[in-house]
């Protein structure tokens, strides 16, 4: 299914911010993803995942494409074996330490109270 002036309709999406922008996550069917588990699409803001992933692939996926994206913006040029590998690691370090987005969490919010505070 595609819209009249743009990409396929994503089955459903999450907005979230990578380096002061608005970053749309959506989720494609299979057959609108070329055979791929995920795209980055840095010009449109967006990253594209494969809604048949499973939990694992997900994460892995979302990472790894993450890592394009910051890759792309900071300019590092990173290589596909090096992205992969990131985000191979990242998900294992949030896999092994599920209390670790609390931990982030937790200081994000003891940094915006110190600024409130000020």
């Amino acid at each position: 299914m595609r819209n009249e002036n743009g990409p396929p309709d994503p089955t459903s999406y999450k907005q979230i911010e990578v380096l002061g922008e608005v970053v749309n996550i959506q989720w494609y069917p299979e057959a609108l993803m070329n055979g791929n588990y995920g795209s980055c699409h840095t010009e449109d803001r967006e990253v594209r995942l494969r809604n048949s992933l499973t939990g694992q692939q997900c994460l892995d996926t979302f990472l790894h494409e993450l890592n394009h994206y910051v890759s792309e913006k900071c300019n590092i040029d990173l290589t596909e074996h090096q992205v992969h590998q990131l985000g191979l690691a990242w998900a294992n370090i949030f896999q092994a330490n599920p209390e670790l987005l609390g931990f982030i969490a937790e200081r994000t919010t003891e940094e915006d109270e110190r600024r409130i505070t000020r």
